[in-house]
């Protein structure tokens, strides 16, 4: 038997209660569950029976390794105690636990009540290339219908997600946040809560969504500056370097601190337009045939710099 830690311990005796057991994996939940299972069954004062069991997985293979572990848990409990008639037929009934998937187990529910939920006994669980194309082509439908009404909000809407005249993108945005809200109990609500946060009247660097794009592009201004300090001591290490790249360099790195600096106290707009305008300069022009580990990591340095700005200033839109 493995040596239990304390907060294990606990895990295992806990009763007549709910209990929470986060740990990274490999710190053995899985064990740990198996011998709080164990310890219930043996339990002759406070019998639990091994048919009234519920225990829920994510995947088919979890669920096989726990019904293996647990059988293997109860055999080993039975080689210690031959004559204990309690745990063979808690050997017995473990084929009649229910622990199955999440999935098996929310179908078996649905399957036995579906009188209740007022649903066909006859009902299919579709799988997810099916989901695909119904959603595909619940979403062309309604889109069909917007493109008669042709209301401007729709034109608009197409113009910025369209790319001529393919609106896939538009389409496949309506199935993402379809398949996003459905992950919550009242998906309705949560699409409605994602509308209000675009009718607040806070500057937009203020508002959830535009403070997600400001803090993406803190890291990646960052990020540059970071690479900025690699080049300049890239430059130190080689001669030729320092004397060829250092001006450019240097221009790079004012380029990402006036970035930086703006990303400090700068608006909306004038964080869009600082993104929008930088010029990430050229590092200068080595001599014919010169190459050394210093100059390939300048000029990459410099390319992922422009890289980084250009990507990011794409995040911002205008705020009118």
């Amino acid at each position: 038997m493995p040596e239990w830690t304390r907060e294990q311990k606990k895990a295992i005796d806990s009763r007549d209660g709910s209990i929470l057991v986060s740990a990274a994996a490999g710190s053995g939940k899985t064990a740990v569950l198996v011998q709080r299972v164990i310890e219930r069954l043996k339990n002759e004062d406070k019998p639990c029976s091994a048919d009234r069991l519920l225990i829920v997985t994510f995947t088919r293979a979890a669920t096989a390794q726990m019904k293996d572990r647990i059988y293997r848990a109860l055999l080993s409990e039975i080689e210690k105690n031959p004559d204990n008639d309690h745990l063979k037929k808690q050997a017995v009934m473990l084929p009649f636990a229910n622990i199955s998937t999440i999935d098996s187990f929310c179908n078996d529910i649905v399957r036995e009540n579906f009188h209740d939920l007022d649903i066909a006994p006859d009902y299919g669980i579709l799988d997810n290339s099916q989901l695909a194309l119904m959603c595909d082509d619940a979403a062309s439908r309604v889109m069909d219908e917007l493109y008669r009404e042709n209301s401007p909000e729709f034109a608009e809407l197409v113009n910025i997600m369209a790319n001529g005249a393919d609106d896939s993108a538009l389409t496949g945005l309506i199935c993402k946040l379809y398949d996003g809200s459905m992950a919550f109990a009242r998906p309705e609500a949560f699409l409605d809560g994602l509308i209000e946060a675009y009718r607040s009247d806070l500057p937009l660097e203020k508002q959830p969504w535009g403070r997600t794009i400001i803090e993406y592009a803190e890291g990646s201004a960052e990020y540059c500056r970071q690479l900025c300090e690699k080049m300049v001591k890239a430059a130190d290490g080689d001669e030729v370097v320092g004397e060829k790249y250092g001006g450019g360099i240097k221009e790079v790195c004012l380029a990402v601190d006036s970035i930086i600096k703006t990303l400090e106290s700068g608006t909306w707009d004038e964080i869009r337009n600082t993104f929008l305008t930088a010029v990430i300069p050229t590092l200068g022009r080595l001599p014919n045939k010169y190459s050394s580990p210093q100059a390939e990591l300048c000029k990459n340095h410099r390319k992922t710099i422009a890289d980084r700005v250009k990507k990011t200033a794409e995040l911002f839109c205008a705020s009118e």
